[in-house]
């Protein structure tokens, strides 16, 4: 089997596909992707009340805060968001901004 075969039997699938999503209308295309981004941005009134978890791993940023709990929860929101669990991580980041308003970190972590 020739090369220039092999390639066209390997990629037809990919082109194929390519083809049908372009040939969808635009506001289709605009509404899944929006449906597929709406997992990973948490709302105001999804955000519930964080608490200081065990076994999520370990992260550490020293923070300029004079408050132990709002590094712990700097911390956890680190790690959360290292490990892929934004929407935990948004509600820690969140917590911190609480617990010490002066804090530019914690408004990092929570655009992040």
């Amino acid at each position: 089997m020739s090369l220039c075969l092999r390639w066209f039997r390997l990629s037809f699938p990919g082109l194929a596909a390519a083809c049908l999503i372009a040939l969808m209308p635009l506001a289709a295309r605009a509404d899944a992707l929006a449906s597929s981004c709406d997992l990973w941005l948490p709302s105001a009134p999804a955000r519930g009340p964080a608490w200081l978890m065990k076994g999520i791993g370990r992260a550490h940023f020293a923070l300029t805060t004079r408050s132990g709990e709002a590094q712990k929860y700097f911390d956890q929101g680190l790690a959360l968001l290292m490990e892929g669990w934004p929407c935990e991580a948004d509600r820690a980041f969140a917590r911190t901004a609480e617990l010490d308003p002066q804090c530019a970190m914690a408004q990092w972590g929570i655009a992040m």
